[in-house]
């Protein structure tokens, strides 16, 4: 028996009534509307929490004269395991080396190499550091061997504190630039002079001239045009 060919697009293209053909394009109208209008939504949460991305990026330049392109570094560097930053780090001083430029202390690529169980654990505490800093749930991961999930919880642990104090220490920060300065000279705010002063008199003065010199401008627009 032969086996009936599968249904491909545009396989009715040819019987169509004109109810069916009606139907379909209400049936695609309804679809096609409904998906832009959620495009549309999550393209303008998108927009909105891109926004406030970039404010924020604002504000580090604004705060602390770093640009967004080094802080990016900062927030990519994060993202690394501990052996993959010492090959990144690797990588970028070899880098400088073969252009000349001077550098610090050499790094030991194979630190880890031997495997040995203080190096593990001091990896495994690295690792659980970097996930604190980035705000990573306290959840060790699955490759990680069950003897080092104390150590990976230690550097996370460690890692959570310094950013509950330096969140705290940053609050404190930005709320003390809208404070006033303690030492600062009150501005008097009354820019009007005592009355019966010489200032006060002068002012009244001033006042009056200013008042005469706009009804004498009213009164030369009121006149009318001499006719010629």
């Amino acid at each position: 028996m032969a086996r009936s060919k599968p249904a491909e697009i545009g396989d009715n293209a040819g019987g169509l009534t004109d109810e069916e053909r009606a139907a379909l394009i209400t049936h695609f109208v309804v679809k096609i509307r409904h998906q832009r209008r959620k495009a549309e939504e999550k393209k303008a949460a998108y927009d909105l929490e891109r926004g406030e991305v970039n404010n924020l990026f604002a504000l580090v330049k604004g705060e602390l004269q770093i640009s967004r392109k080094d802080f990016e570094r900062t927030l990519d560097e994060l993202e690394m395991s501990e052996a993959e930053f010492r090959a990144y780090l690797g990588k970028e001083q070899n880098r400088r080396v073969l252009a000349g430029l001077p550098v610090g202390e050499q790094i030991d690529l194979f630190a880890h190499v031997a495997k040995d169980p203080a190096d593990e654990q001091a990896e495994a505490h690295a690792n659980g550091y970097r996930a604190g800093r980035r705000g990573d749930d306290g959840v060790p991961p699955d490759t990680l061997a069950p003897v080092l999930h104390q150590d990976w919880l230690a550097g996370w642990s460690a890692a959570q504190g310094e950013i509950a104090a330096q969140m705290a220490m940053a609050e404190a920060v930005l709320e003390r630039r809208g404070e006033p300065d303690a030492d600062a000279e009150v501005e008097d705010l009354n820019d009007e002079p005592e009355p019966g002063t010489p200032e006060a008199r002068k002012a009244e003065r001033d006042a009056e001239a200013k008042a005469r010199a706009s009804l004498e401008a009213m009164g030369e627009k009121a006149e009318p045009e001499a006719v010629h």
